[in-house]
């Protein structure tokens, strides 16, 4: 814990960007499963959102949340899938440091973590790197790349 602690610490300029339609009480709900016709097209437009914002403030990190391992998954074959293009732009990194509770039932209590699990360092995303959709990072940083 206190290494994450420092890793936050040292990213305080990170800001959580959250996407998805309004719930009821005028937040974002980035739970909400909504169809795409183009999911590629839907996240290329979220990070020319970042890309602008980051312009803006070089200084800063955008981070973009798994809220859960599908979407995770999602999001890196994302990042992978467009990795040449987005490199020119931004400098990636994935950290996973929360494990979810996956189990169910009266033992779900039973050490439901597992602390090996969590991966508290900043670990550059490269292009073609393969990662088990069961050990996915859970959060996405994003910041500018100025040597372009």
């Amino acid at each position: 814990m206190r290494l994450l602690t420092l890793i936050l610490w040292r990213l305080r300029s990170i800001y959580n960007l959250a996407f998805g339609p309004l719930n009821s009480r005028g937040l974002v709900d980035d739970k909400a499963e909504i169809e795409h016709s183009d999911y590629s097209k839907t996240f290329s437009t979220i990070l020319f959102t970042a890309l602008t914002y980051l312009s803006s403030n070089p200084s800063h990190f955008l981070g973009i949340d798994g809220s859960n391992n599908a979407r995770a998954y999602l999001y890196y074959r994302f990042i992978q899938r467009n990795f040449g293009y987005l490199a020119q732009f931004f400098i990636m990194h994935g950290l996973k440091y929360y494990v979810r509770i996956s189990r169910f039932g009266k033992n779900q209590f039973d050490n439901p973590f597992d602390f090996k699990d969590i991966y508290t360092s900043l670990d550059p995303i490269s292009r073609g790197r393969i990662i088990r959709s069961d050990w996915m990072y859970n959060y996405f940083i994003f910041r500018l790349n100025t040597a372009r």
